[in-house]
């Protein structure tokens, strides 16, 4: 066995045995650490869900509170956490949390790059364990980490976590590996589901749902004056344009009337203009009214009713 000193650190990282204690027993022997730590395991999966959030504060001064990010999303507990201030690009320190160890059985933590937060690692790790604590503050369990002597065996770490990692992964299926930035894509995952969930709202085709002048009748009046004797897709649309630019269609559709409303209330224009003609000729982006002398009059006969 390699001997490993912990007053030197092994590649920047101290490991700490991660111990649950209530009423100030432990719950699990020094021998035992099979059993499951699903406390620890909600703890970080809802910190991660920004459910119930770590709070990382200086357990000296009491002011200086840190950032976390997730450099790997919790499998089973097994999780790699980013704190720092993150003013600036390399102002950070890292936690390796092993519930489930692959190598080694002991459930422990590995502080990395400590410095950025203090030059003593039990400062981080007061921290790190004052943030557990503050998460498990409706139950009678709480953290503690020890300093864990390995009485000079070489604890490889970094292999243990990357396969304790990639194991427990697979036996939760992947539930919370999200690819592209584990939290901001779990608020758009959320979002998605429950966009699934709602039921899908049949909008009206009655066009004076869409109307929000007043004097419903009036507008509908305008539309069928203009659409007098119009054969053509651009003069069939021309009132409606008209009438989006002054905006008397409810906001929420972009002030246009959708053209099965308009079919519905003017069925002999289906086979005169198609759905894309329609939208193309209401949509002042895309076809051009300059000059056209019937659009002006349109527009002054629409502010004598507005």
């Amino acid at each position: 066995m390699n001997s490993l000193n912990l007053d030197v650190e092994l590649e920047d990282g101290v490991l700490y045995k991660l111990v649950l204690v209530q009423q100030e027993l432990p719950i699990f022997s020094d021998y035992d650490y099979s059993a499951q730590w699903e406390l620890i395991e909600k703890t970080l999966v809802m910190d991660m869900k920004k459910e119930k959030l770590f709070s990382f504060v200086h357990p000296k001064n009491g002011k200086k509170v840190y950032m976390r990010k997730y450099g790997k999303c919790p499998a089973n507990g097994n999780s790699e956490l980013i704190v720092g201030t993150m003013v600036k690009p390399l102002a950070f320190a890292r936690a390796l949390i092993v519930l489930h160890s692959h190598m080694y059985k002991v459930p422990y933590i590995v502080l990395e790059r400590y410095r950025h937060i203090s030059n003593n690692p039990d400062v981080m790790a007061k921290m790190i364990e004052r943030a557990f604590n503050w998460a498990l503050r409706d139950t009678s369990v709480r953290v503690v980490l020890e300093r864990w002597d390995t009485k000079g065996e070489y604890i490889n770490y970094h292999r243990d976590f990357r396969l304790s990692w990639d194991v427990e992964l697979d036996k939760s299926e992947g539930e919370y590996l999200i690819q592209m930035g584990y939290e901001d894509a779990l608020e758009v995952q959320k979002r998605n589901e429950a966009k699934k969930k709602k039921p899908n709202k049949k909008k009206s085709d009655d066009i004076r749902y869409y109307i929000k002048h007043p004097n419903k009748d009036a507008i509908i009046e305008f539309i069928r004056k203009a659409l007098e004797g119009m054969k053509v897709p651009k003069d069939i649309a021309r009132p409606i344009r008209v009438l989006r630019m002054h905006k008397v269609f409810l906001r929420s559709e972009d002030y246009r009337l959708p053209y099965n409303a308009f079919i519905k209330a003017f069925p002999e224009f289906e086979d005169l203009i198609e759905r894309g003609a329609y939208n193309d000729f209401i949509n002042p982006n895309r076809t051009k009214y300059n000059n056209d002398e019937i659009y002006m009059q349109l527009e002054k006969e629409l502010e004598n009713i507005l």
